[in-house]
């Protein structure tokens, strides 16, 4: 048995797919491996008690462009991101769906002529040094919970949208509070959606509706 079966042996880690499996080899930390075999577990294991299934039979592929989707239930839209040892999971049956959860990276204020929109930028030059990285992180944890939902992935022009005027409920996101740290941003595409926390552990935090 090589290092990768031992690291995530008891994790049902055949569960996972052939390309989930690839991007596991991509970590090149034993610790990012495993938290990222983990996560894959745990949001089948959640799906499959959702569904009313084995978490074996719950099979997760990919859209062209990236989006997951459950086999076999086409309307139901489903989202997940993880971060450290954190996950966040999303669902929803009357619209699209996209949640992204990130750490908050000082490097991360390069990227801000790559993935800003002018007002945005704008917001980020008139705050405090102190609050830039906050700020920045909001804006980018929204954007990739946008791209997510209308499923075309980051090709799209990133800084044609402008998220620094969004409303919260009215412009259908959530920014979501996480541990210190941490930032995320749930978007959905039907307004009538009105997402709740259906799971919060430790690990893993599932957003749905009242009912599947």
């Amino acid at each position: 048995m090589d290092a990768t079966q031992r690291l995530y042996k008891g994790f049902s880690a055949h569960w996972l797919s052939d390309k989930e499996r690839a991007r596991m080899t991509q970590f090149t930390q034993d610790i990012e491996r495993l938290r990222y075999c983990r996560m894959r577990v745990l949001i089948r294991m959640v799906l499959a008690e959702m569904l009313g299934t084995s978490a074996k039979h719950v099979t997760i592929s990919y859209e062209p462009k990236g989006r997951p989707c459950i086999e076999g239930r086409p309307n139901l839209s489903i989202s997940y991101s993880h971060c450290r040892n954190l996950g966040v999971l999303a669902f929803s049956q009357i619209g699209d769906i996209g949640i992204d959860l990130e750490w908050a990276d000082p490097r991360r204020l390069n990227l801000v002529n790559l993935v800003l929109s002018e007002g945005e930028k704008d917001v980020l030059e008139n705050a405090t040094l102190a609050n830039r990285l906050d700020i920045f992180m909001r804006f980018w944890t929204r954007k990739e919970a946008y791209f997510k939902a209308i499923g075309t992935g980051l090709i799209y022009p990133i800084t044609d949208v402008d998220t620094s005027n969004w409303q919260p409920h009215l412009t259908q996101y959530w920014d979501l509070d996480g541990p210190r740290g941490f930032f995320g941003a749930l978007y959905v595409s039907n307004a009538n959606h009105q997402p709740q926390i259906k799971v919060h552990s430790s690990e893993l935090v599932v957003y749905g509706p009242a009912s599947i």
